[in-house]
């Protein structure tokens, strides 16, 4: 009879589990509040924008000379990490891995509303590329081409003439855009004066140390394009022979933009630059040096672009002069990934009908906040 005990136990059961309450469906459950849904979200605006960009390069050339003939390579990757870390202030960041290395290629900060007295300024701190020139402080995947211009190369740098230092920017109230900017550098590594019998500089400004620039640009609306115009000036000592004095280095530039665009995507880009590099002092003999490139660049929709360029410049480091045309092919994937084809023809000392073929493949993660193009 115990069984018969218990079943009657649980049938007894059954109406009081039948009054208890059952839990609240999910959308019962109490929603945040206003002040917690804010401060979720602001969580968000703690973290940091962060973009990665890699590059790699092909090189066909009759060129036998060079190391990279006939080869594709890895070429570098960028880590780029921005934020503002106060209204009006906002750090950048950009670490470059490459040929087994990192370097911090600029890192730097930047005060967008810094009065001085009655002058509106801005200020940029750190590790920077400097305001030289028109292209000066693009990075290489935010070029319009693979290979620079060789007036830029010879005179300036390789890539990009860079420093640790800072600038100051100040808009005047004009009803057009026009900026000054001033800055003071130093070399991110100091360069030692060469042995007399040693090999010297072959490109490049060839700053010893410190070097100031100075940059004065402006911007106009026209109808159907905006118009920019840039001079620039770079002066510092320069590398030197042990014991025989540093040359004083002094670089100018002229800028000229003008760019088109129209409501179906297509735009029209025309370039040109004039530099000049001139040496004198210590136990040199006065050096100058100067050269131009013009460049043009159709984009022919959202995803297609042509371009020509004529470079001719001369070196302070060689005789004789370089000059070639490049046509250049790009076609666009998104905003960060492309392929890019630059044929090149020219004479150059001592290489007479040389040709060149660059291919380019670059693609890239993030929200890329940093100045393209």
């Amino acid at each position: 009879m115990k069984w018969l005990t218990t079943l009657a136990a649980a049938l007894l059961a059954v109406p009081a589990l039948a009054q208890t309450p059952p839990p609240p469906p999910p959308d019962a459950v109490a929603a945040p509040t206003a002040a917690q849904s804010a401060s979720s979200n602001n969580r968000y605006l703690l973290l940091p924008d962060i973009s990665f960009i890699s590059m790699v390069k092909g090189l066909f050339t009759s060129d036998k000379t060079n190391t990279d003939r006939n080869k594709f390579l890895f070429d570098s990757g960028e880590l780029a990490v921005q934020s503002f870390v106060y209204p009006g202030i906002k750090q950048d960041a950009f670490i470059v891995f490459g040929n087994g290395e990192a370097v911090v290629e600029e890192g730097y900060v930047t005060v967008q509303d810094l009065h001085v007295g009655k002058l509106p300024l801005s200020a940029t701190v750190g590790r920077r590329k400097a305001p030289f020139g028109r292209v000066n402080q693009l990075h290489p995947h935010s070029w319009a081409y693979i290979e620079p211009p060789t007036v830029l190369k010879n005179l300036v740098a390789d890539e990009s003439l860079t420093g640790d230092g800072g600038y100051l920017s100040y808009l005047f109230p004009t009803k057009f855009f026009l900026q000054l900017d001033a800055g003071y550098w130093g070399q991110p590594t100091p360069v030692e004066d060469t042995a007399a019998d040693g090999p010297g500089p072959t490109s490049g400004a060839g700053f010893r140390d410190t070097f100031g620039t100075l940059r004065l640009w402006m911007s106009h609306r026209l109808r159907g394009g905006d118009l920019e115009l840039g001079a620039s000036d770079a002066q510092g000592k320069g590398i030197g022979y042990a014991g025989g004095g540093s040359p004083q280095t002094t670089l100018h530039g002229l800028d000229l933009t003008y760019r088109t665009t129209a409501l179906d995507s297509q735009r029209v880009l025309v370039r040109s630059e004039w530099l000049s590099h001139e040496q004198k002092g210590g136990s040199f003999v006065p050096r100058r040096a100067e050269g131009y490139y013009i460049s043009v660049d159709k984009r022919q929709g959202p995803l297609h672009s042509i371009g020509l360029r004529y470079d001719d410049s001369g070196s302070p480091w060689s005789f004789g002069r370089e000059k070639s045309f490049s046509l250049i092919q790009t076609h666009q994937l998104t905003e960060q990934t492309y392929l890019r084809l630059q044929a090149t023809h020219g004479d150059r000392p001592g290489q007479k009908g040389f040709n060149e073929l660059r291919l380019q493949w670059v693609w890239g993660v993030g929200p890329h906040t940093h100045g393209l193009e």
